[in-house]
């Protein structure tokens, strides 16, 4: 697939990519599947969901936004299933840890989410700050926490946070369909589990506040939401800080080591005909 310049341009400069109808009915159907059997292992493993991360379509525009012929895979494509949404779960956050935070350079690694389930009218998709990966993203999970930290900051004379904090940026719910893909970098502000409010459904809300809406004022949030992410990376400094980092993070211990069978020739053979570098960081080092 051939992204249009005008996608390429709105990617780089809003941080986000939102394809319509990118997967067949068909798919969504096996993938679907894939989700509820609930596997260990990168997705590339699991028969049902048919080998989509490193399919031509999916690498074809990947290449094209992260500007790179290689791409690395670091397998890490991921299932959630049953996906809910407790206390305090919204909040806008980054994945790009570590992070230089030096905004005069394209950061290359990035996310991509297919969900499972229509989130043109429930809640419970992605909220994204458009243009958010230039500038730095402070977490606050509570209302009470942000209002600490300012002031913390003012009587700190630490301006460039309070402005950090203070600073309105329109967010917008992504209201994808189960045939939708959706791709935002990883320096991208973001937050799970949206709030479409019933009577003002195109306003969207801080997330810190979503999590005070009453039930009433909302409308439901799908109860089997199933959502698979899946991450690359462009060869350089960037991708070296985030692979290091993701290795070491003990709740994938089992997810890694189901990715044994992507060392066959079958997949190095696959790998190098997409243009891909596997990389097996979280396998080896959860092998020890």
């Amino acid at each position: 697939m051939s992204l249009s310049e005008k996608e390429i341009n709105y990617y780089l400069e809003n941080g986000y990519l939102h394809l319509e109808n990118f997967f067949e009915e068909q798919e969504i159907a096996s993938f679907i599947k894939g989700c509820d059997k609930n596997e260990y292992g990168d997705t590339l493993v699991r028969s049902d969901f048919l080998e989509f991360s490193v399919s031509e379509k999916v690498i074809g525009v990947l290449k094209q936004l992260l500007q790179s012929e290689i791409i690395i895979y670091p397998g890490l494509s991921l299932t959630r299933t049953m996906d809910t949404c407790s206390a305090d779960d919204r909040f806008f956050h980054v994945d790009s840890h570590p992070d230089d935070l030096d905004y005069s350079k394209q950061y290359t690694v990035l996310n991509t989410g297919i969900y499972l389930q229509d989130h043109t009218n429930h809640s419970g998709g992605l909220k994204i700050k458009p243009r958010s990966h230039k500038y730095d993203c402070i977490v606050v999970k509570s209302i009470s926490k942000y209002l600490k930290l300012a002031v913390k900051s003012l009587l700190k004379f630490d301006f460039k946070t309070f402005y950090t904090l203070i600073r309105f940026s329109r967010s917008v719910n992504i209201k994808t369909k189960p045939r939708d893909f959706l791709i935002w970098n990883m320096r991208t502000h973001h937050s799970g589990y949206f709030v479409i409010l019933k009577f003002f459904e195109n306003i969207s809300l801080p997330p810190i506040l979503e999590n005070y809406v009453p039930k009433f004022l909302k409308n439901i949030e799908v109860q089997n939401r199933r959502v698979v992410l899946s991450a690359y990376a462009a060869p350089g400094p960037y991708a070296e800080m985030w692979l290091k980092k993701q290795a070491q993070k003990e709740r994938r211990q089992n997810h890694y080591l189901a990715n044994e069978i992507l060392n066959k020739e079958y997949y190095k053979e696959l790998f190098l005909k997409r243009g891909l570098v596997y990389r097996n960081d979280g396998y080896l080092s959860n092998k020890k």
